[in-house]
């Protein structure tokens, strides 16, 4: 069976590719009667990658091009710079990942001249008693991207199955288009070795060969990526979880490879990144689905999926990036508006004890703390409710409003009210009515809220498709508590909470 493809894709795997090992040879023979030729194996330097072919390489004066014939898309393939390509992709991927080159299994990659072109070829792993082998069908000739995607496949499936496993694991097809496009465009010499072949004759003599390796400026891709995420927005972690076919065609195959590209890179940014990549690879042949093996590894950052949307969304603020439209906004700012309405304060109780950690809800806020304290926690949260509007579609956007209107016009009133704890007279009677009037208002915003959360997911009226075009940017995760706030405010004091 085939590893890492994802359930929405509609995918042509014949069962040649599952065909055991210990078959190849006879699949080899098979080539060699179409041709007429002897059939040959070619090892590559490591000795991991097993080339097999109904001829071997032609020399480069056998290889005459015709004018105008070669092209950047389309390459033949040969046995002996197939086997350098595939070495030169190996070492890239290894290399983004930060992993040694202690491999395993062996794979066998077969031209095949009746194999169908595709844009996508996945490799294929048996078991056996050694440990698993794995191998990849190709045909003669082939584009330079579905080349390394399927040699990146080959790769991962190969190194997720070093510690064994019982199954094939489902691999993101989102990681495998990042580690192809970050060999395309980010990784030195170009991984696809080229044939040498001529590209002109003039009587008896013979044209210029076309160099084998050819350099790319890394800070232009890097650029290129850049501006075509910010003229298409970025993809949202559902998208890029389950890609539909019509993304992985054309020009939107290309904004796909870049979303991953980010997607890739800002995790492996993350404190502990390349270990936690590869924690997650390692933990894939454990699981049925990728998703359980990512939380499994990402589990201190991300006890959820939707911790990874919000993270994901603020990354593409970051970059100057909108984040798309999809069905999950919703959701997902009104996920927003949960964290929004919790406080976190931190106290310290006595000298040399650890601080304490304590959640408190607004109206506990408003109750419990003193003015001082209300404003350093209060004064970030509406800022981040009036951004949480701006982003967010549909009735989370009229809430978020709301609760910013109300602490707004609760720290106006506040501060014009000039109460002095200690004093008794008319501002004591106006602060209690403010503060009572308030958590009135608090209240029933709560439950507006409540009555949210139970309706099913759904996109508000800004998530159409030309919202989708120029869609908001993501509101800033509020500060986690008064320390982040540049505050760290004491226990509070029982003589200057406000009365009820």
């Amino acid at each position: 069976m085939t590893a890492g493809v994802p359930s929405r894709l509609q995918w042509r795997s014949p069962p040649a590719r599952f065909v055991p090992v210990i078959f190849l040879a006879a699949g080899i023979v098979g080539l060699a009667g179409l041709s007429g030729r002897a059939a040959v194996a070619v090892h590559s330097r490591s000795g991991q990658f097993v080339i097999h072919a109904s001829a071997p390489t032609p020399p480069s004066l056998a290889r005459v091009a015709p004018s105008g014939t070669e092209t950047n898309r389309t390459l033949p393939l040969y046995p002996d710079p197939l086997a350098v390509s595939c070495e030169r992709i190996k070492a890239a991927v290894l290399a983004e990942l930060g992993l040694p080159d202690r491999w395993r299994g062996k794979i066998h990659v077969t031209i095949d001249p009746r194999a169908p072109v595709e844009a996508f070829p996945a490799a294929a792993g048996r078991r056996f008693s050694d440990g698993w082998h794995f191998s990849l069908r190709l045909p003669t000739e082939i584009e330079a991207p579905a080349l390394v995607r399927g040699v990146v496949h080959a790769v991962v499936l190969e190194w997720t199955l070093r510690q064994g496993g019982a199954r094939l694991p489902e691999i993101p097809f989102w990681l495998l288009e990042a580690l192809t496009g970050q060999v395309l465009s980010r990784v030195g010499p170009d991984p696809v070795a080229r044939p040498n072949p001529v590209t002109g004759k003039y009587g008896n003599a013979l044209g210029q060969l076309v160099a084998t390796l050819s350099e790319r400026n890394l800070a232009e891709e890097d650029r290129r990526v850049l501006d075509l995420i910010r003229t298409r927005g970025l993809l949202t972690f559902e998208d890029l979880s389950l890609p539909t076919p019509e993304r992985l065609t054309g020009p939107a195959l290309e904004h796909y490879r870049a979303c991953s590209q980010v997607l890739f890179v800002a995790l492996r940014n993350l404190p502990q990144g390349r270990a936690r990549l590869a924690a997650f690879l390692t933990r894939l042949p454990q699981y049925l689905n990728w998703q359980t093996a990512f939380l499994d590894a990402y589990a201190p950052l991300f006890p959820r999926l939707l911790e990874v949307e919000k993270w994901w969304a603020l990354t593409a603020q970051r970059l100057g990036v909108s984040p798309g439209f999809s069905v999950s906004t919703v959701r997902l700012g009104t996920a927003w508006l949960e964290d929004l309405l919790q406080v976190e304060l931190v106290l310290r109780p006595a000298p040399g004890r650890p601080p304490v950690r304590r959640k408190l809800t607004l109206q506990q806020t408003l109750s419990d703390l003193n003015f001082l304290q209300q404003q350093a926690l209060l004064v970030p949260r509406v800022q981040a409710l009036h951004r949480l509007a701006q982003a967010t579609p549909g009735p989370a956007a009229e809430l978020a409003r709301a609760y910013a209107r109300t602490l707004e016009s609760y720290l106006a009133a506040r501060q014009r009210l000039g109460y002095q704890p200690g004093l008794r007279g008319a501002a004591t009677i106006q602060l209690s009515g403010l503060v009572r009037d308030t958590l009135n208002q608090l209240e029933t915003l709560d439950a507006r809220r409540q009555e949210l959360r139970e309706l099913p997911s759904a996109p508000g009226p800004g998530a159409s498709a030309a919202a989708e075009e120029r869609p908001s940017p993501a509101p800033d995760r509020p500060p986690p508590g008064p320390e982040a706030a540049g505050v760290t405010p004491p226990a509070p004091a029982p003589e200057e909470a406000p009365p009820r």
